[in-house]
């Protein structure tokens, strides 16, 4: 027979463990031919300074009328996956949308630390992505994070998000030389 106690001590330790969040860590699955390709979208990739590297995200939508659905609705697909360019767009890692829950980690040779995605949304009409890199945060909308297509058609639609990171995990605003107060002057 359990007590009370001990049962309420099971329940707790239960619930704390459901709260700990396994790490998916998502594999690259680059292929030779894949690997340095330079990228040719610029919603994917834009060449950066020695150092500082891309990461991206692809979202895909394809539509199937022909095979068809439920009472001849068209299949919908989706193709989603992450992409690590180097400061001149070639290709260093493709990891495809894994089947674990976020966030997801990226363990790389060519990556000194870990790279670990925290939040994500893979739809092809507004896509996001959070991503952490050493003492750096990059969203998209923010930090120069950016999303635009890829390419469209009448039977399918694809997203690119990029976001410049600086391969040694040091963080500097871009464009920010830091704040002079003494510089400005206020008149009434």
């Amino acid at each position: 027979m359990v007590s009370t106690k001990s049962l309420a001590s099971m329940i707790i330790t239960g619930c704390l463990l459901r709260t700990v969040e396994a790490e998916c860590q998502i594999s690259n699955a680059i292929t030779d031919e894949q690997k340095d390709a330079v990228s040719q979208h610029d919603a994917l990739c834009l060449p950066q300074g020695e150092g500082q590297w891309t990461f991206a995200m692809s979202v895909t939508l394809k539509s199937y009328p022909a095979l068809g659905g439920l009472n001849g609705q068209p299949l919908f697909l989706s193709d989603n996956s992450f992409l690590i360019f180097d400061n001149a767009c070639k290709t260093k890692g493709i990891y495809p949308k894994p089947s674990c829950g976020i966030p997801y980690t990226i363990k790389e040779n060519f990556l000194p630390l870990v790279m670990s995605v925290t939040s994500v949304f893979f739809d092809v009409g507004d896509p996001s992505f959070e991503m952490h890199y050493g003492d750096g945060a990059f969203i998209t909308s923010n930090n120069h994070c950016v999303c635009g297509g890829v390419d469209s058609s009448v039977l399918s639609e694809t997203k690119g998000c990029r976001c410049a990171f600086p391969l040694d995990g040091t963080f500097e605003k871009r464009g920010l030389d830091g704040f002079n107060s003494t510089a400005i002057e206020f008149r009434a």
